[in-house]
């Protein structure tokens, strides 16, 4: 491209964003349609009469008057209107420039040509500035097509340095007429240019810099305000709206009215200006909308609030929900990835506001509306397993298993010898030296459980199955014996553990234990794949489920899922970690990771809902097929460390 041409194109890009055509002609129409035409999409009304929306999936468009209807777009860098194209990218183009860098690229356009940009010569500028052209660079090529369209902007490569300045002054800073500046402050300024301590270009960048220190004066604060205001508009025009006119003429006129029309006190004059209003529209990923808030279920100490996810995600996946319910002076939250979310540690008899907000990787967005729920009374669980007893010969080893549950006023008691009720594996073995035998097992636990809302840490014997076989999730081999990087019973191969079918083994006393899924004990009791599967209860009392969950944590009717934990593999190992070469990841305790949200449950694979046994809804946990397997934590208070007397 010769020195003349790219002159002219680079004049048409500052002065009228007219992407490197003959600068003021208007842009051919197309007939509507939906389908991407080159990055295009085409509408055949003004851009007034649509709702644009950014979604995860691209962008939603609906006509409110018209018979387009409603349309997702996807692979379209533009959408034309009869009066307005909108660029689809400004918005992330323009997050990956420092804020302070944006505001000097579209004050700029104020200071040259005292217009609002337009989203296309904007977006050019913006790659020019990221592929290392300066500010002042780019002021400098401002300067120069403002020369070239003086007819336009009042510059001239003929005019003084003292009439360049008393632009600057006009179109930044509004001083004019009465508040035009005093000759001593032109001169200042001239003589900048005079001694080559500035060109013209630079010079604008170093008064946008000197008006915005202004800012709360007594005398000139209006100026940095002013200032401010059209920055906002421009914002809002290019970035925000992702707005061009369809004429160059357009970008140059009716942008400069819009800018003109912006005061130190007001930009709602501009704004009508810009005649759009679909205000709330963003080209950016912004923060979700706000979630509709549903219906709240007390539990013991507890509440679980569902909600309807957001209208707008924002541009981009909502990665999580924060529940935050007030009462008194104390708040309480909850997360979760979906609805319902529950609560946990709140007040029985207490009265709270629970409203929901929802996340996304622009930040957390407005609050839903709120939904008033009262903890219950803490709600016992004596209706269930408080007279049981049995008495049965193992089909394996043929040791008669027994176990006898009653319960006191407060508590659950447990007796038995430990044998498991259901055919088991060969022992000893390869792996496990030790033979199955009868042990004393005597323990207990709080009927009326109450989450604290934190969680206990419990490696071993953190409750006990119903047959009175104890679930004993962690092992007390580590490597080299050394007690830091504690081995995993289950899912790796650098040590065996002998484990059988039931993803338990025997220590040398006999006592059988689970590690994980207690396939057998669940083909005994027989509930199959239809319905959850009450296997025992946590030494906080809270009681422990295997496998199935109904596939809405508070709808008994919703049927069943298997559920997931939310831990899972590092992808890094841990500094000072055995080599991965000769020790797997997933051999190690710390080789896994709970996040938030990422299956159904929560760091102590529980959660709060309605099961079988308790449709009023309680928190309770869940033995999974992946790590944690059985929970290493309760959320309640434990009441016994291993096996102690009732």
């Amino acid at each position: 491209m010769d020195a003349i041409r790219r002159s002219t194109f680079i004049a048409c890009l500052a002065l009228a964003g007219c992407g490197g055509g003959d600068g003021l002609v208007a842009q051919s129409p197309r007939a509507p349609s939906t389908t991407p035409l080159n990055g295009v999409v085409t509408f055949s009304g003004n851009r007034t009469n649509y709702t644009l929306t950014r979604t995860s999936a691209g962008f939603v468009v609906k006509d409110n008057v018209g018979t387009e209807g409603t349309n997702t777009i996807t692979g379209a860098s533009s959408l034309n209107f009869t009066d307005y194209s909108v660029n689809l990218a400004i918005g992330d183009k323009s997050q990956t420039l420092a804020t302070a860098d944006l505001q000097l690229l579209i004050e700029l356009y104020v200071a040259f040509f005292n217009r609002v940009p337009d989203a296309d010569g904007l977006s050019y500028w913006i790659d020019q500035f990221k592929a290392g052209m300066s500010i002042d660079t780019i002021a400098d090529n401002f300067y120069g097509a403002a020369v070239q369209f003086s007819s336009v902007t009042g510059y001239s490569a003929t005019m003084t340095n003292a009439d360049f300045v008393r632009i600057i002054y006009s179109n930044v800073l509004g001083r004019s007429g009465a508040t035009a500046p005093p000759d001593a402050d032109v001169n200042f300024w001239a003589g900048e240019l005079a001694n080559g301590n500035e060109t013209r270009g630079s010079l604008i960048r170093r008064m946008l810099g000197s008006a915005h220190t202004f800012k709360g004066d007594a005398t000139w604060g209006w100026v940095a305000n002013l200032l401010d205001n059209k920055y906002s508009v421009g914002l809002y025009f290019a970035v925000q709206q992702g707005l061009n006119f369809n004429t160059s003429n357009d970008n140059i006129t009716r942008g400069a009215a819009i800018a003109a029309a912006v005061t130190s006190t007001d930009t709602a004059a501009a704004r009508t200006l810009v005649g759009v209003n679909d205000t709330t529209f963003t080209t950016s990923v912004s923060v979700p909308g706000a979630p509709t808030i549903g219906t709240a279920t007390a539990g013991d100490g507890t509440a679980s609030i569902a909600f309807t996810a957001p209208a707008s995600d924002g541009g981009a996946a909502i990665t999580g929900y924060t529940v935050t319910c007030t009462g008194g002076s104390v708040a309480r939250t909850g997360t979760g990835a979906a609805s319902p979310v529950g609560v946990l540690g709140m007040t029985n008899a207490t009265s709270y506001s629970c409203s929901v907000k929802a996340t996304n990787s622009a930040g957390t967005g407005a609050a839903s509306g709120i939904v008033s729920v009262t903890p219950l009374a803490a709600n016992s669980t004596a209706a269930v397993y408080c007279s049981f007893s049995q008495s049965v010969t193992n089909p394996t080893i043929h040791i008669t298993s027994t176990v006898n549950i009653t319960c006191s006023a407060t508590l659950r008691m447990i007796s038995g010898n430990g044998v498991p009720d259901h055919a088991v594996g060969a022992f000893p073995n390869a792996g496990n030296p030790n033979s199955i035998g009868s042990v004393n097992v005597q323990y207990s636990h709080t009927l009326t459980p109450v989450s604290n809302g934190a969680a206990t840490v419990m490696q071993h014997k953190i409750g006990y199955a119903n047959n009175s076989v104890p679930f004993d999730p962690a092992t007390a081999e580590s490597y080299q014996n050394a007690g830091v990087w504690r081995i995993e019973a289950l899912n790796q191969t650098y040590f065996p553990f002998g484990v059988d079918s039931n993803n338990a083994h025997v220590q040398p006393d006999g006592a059988y234990h689970y590690h994980g899924m207690p396939e057998n004990y669940i083909t005994r009791l027989g509930k199959g794949t239809s319905t959850m599967t009450l296997v025992g209860f946590a030494a906080d009392g809270f009681p422990i489920y295997a496998r199935y969950g109904f596939q809405t944590a508070t709808n008994a009717s919703s049927g069943v899922k298997v559920m997931s934990s939310s831990y899972r593999k590092k992808t890094t190992p841990n500094p000072g970690r055995p080599s991965t070469a000769m020790v797997p990841m997933g051999t190690f305790t710390q080789d896994y990771e709970y996040v938030l949200g990422l299956g159904d449950l929560d760091q102590c694979n529980g959660r709060y809902g309605v099961t079988p046994e308790f449709p009023n809804g309680i928190y309770h946990y869940y033995i999974t097929d992946g790590y944690p397997y059985i929970q290493r934590c309760v959320m309640g208070t434990p009441s016994y460390n291993g096996t102690l007397q009732p």
